[in-house]
């Protein structure tokens, strides 16, 4: 039997939904946040788990069409849509190596998704030390108010690609997914600050050498103007929340706390089991840490198929 832990995805949405929406306190925005809970809640059987059976031989999970509500509805999270993207990246793409085909598949599908929910999209093209390329996708949200003066950024991302032959369904899959999926529902509302969605390439080691990783977010971050690194208020990751029993908020300690005690606060307003654990340089929000912006990876662990072939949809 597989376990798939819904859990954890509305924990997650719960918790980086309203540092996304919020202007001000948490406590003031109240009836923002219980508007939001009570969407999600609306997700079957958001607080248990789903036992699926586990596909025999090589039999693969068919994927299925992304739900686009109407616009005049209410937009509303879809698990089903989070699992769509989990599954097309883990299975029909498979691994993704930085400047490989597969890792422009995934470029491809995910410009392809954004532009579908009415996105305009630029990549951010960069070179690798081993002579190939690879690059990040962004796109971000518009203020409805043209009057807004506010130049305020939350970045929102998560890495593409994948290690050696790992399929990556938790590292990454799962973290694209949930970014495309707020992506989408975020469309449709009315954010204080602009949120930048933002999927970076080559986040892995490309080789033995300890440093070389994280080029998507290091260029990205070096190519910043001095105006534009200042406007950044936030940048969350993340990153392998698909699998273990540890809800983890992690930094690594040489810049402001102050976003991941926000989240740990909103957290503890609806009984989320989110705690601090110091990180290394082990995800993107490492050279915007490092250049002072307020930032946090959000990470579900441990799970022991990272980085091997093992990590599949499946596991």
């Amino acid at each position: 039997m597989i376990l798939l832990k819904k859990k954890r995805f509305l924990l997650l949405l719960l918790i980086v939904i309203p540092v996304l929406l919020l202007s001000g306190c948490v406590k003031k925005d109240r009836e923002v946040l219980d508007k939001i809970n009570q969407q999600l809640q609306k997700i079957e059987d958001d607080t248990k788990d789903e036992f699926i059976p586990e596909p025999p031989g090589d039999i693969t999970i068919p994927t299925k069409t992304i739900v686009i509500p109407e616009t005049h509805q209410e937009p509303t999270i879809s698990l089903e849509n989070i699992k769509t993207h989990v599954k097309k990246l883990s299975i029909d793409i498979g691994k993704r190596v930085e400047g490989s085909e597969g890792e422009k598949k995934t470029k491809e599908y995910i410009r392809e998704t954004l532009h579908s929910f009415g996105y305009k999209v630029q990549e951010q093209i960069f070179p690798l030390p081993n002579g190939l390329n690879s690059s990040n996708i962004i796109a971000e949200t518009v203020l409805l108010d043209v009057h807004d003066i506010s130049l305020d950024v939350v970045i929102l991302g998560a890495h593409i690609d994948t290690k050696f032959d790992s399929p990556g369904a938790n590292d990454n899959g799962t973290g694209v997914g949930i970014i495309l999926e707020l992506a989408r529902y975020l469309k449709e509302k009315s954010p204080s600050k602009k949120i930048r969605f933002i999927f970076f390439g080559a986040e892995e080691m490309i080789d033995k050498n300890e440093d070389h990783h994280h080029y998507g977010s290091r260029y990205y971050v070096k190519n910043l103007r001095e105006d534009d690194l200042k406007n950044i208020s936030a940048m969350i990751s993340v990153d392998m929340v698909g699998y273990g029993p540890d809800f983890n908020v992690r930094t690594m300690g040489v810049g402001t706390s102050s976003l991941y005690k926000k989240l740990i606060e909103i957290a503890g307003k609806i009984g989320a089991p989110l705690t601090y654990k110091k990180s290394g340089d082990w995800s993107d929000h490492e050279p915007f840490e490092k250049a002072g912006i307020p930032s946090a990876w959000l990470q579900w662990r441990k799970d022991p198929a990272i980085h091997s072939v093992k990590d599949r949809y499946e596991h």
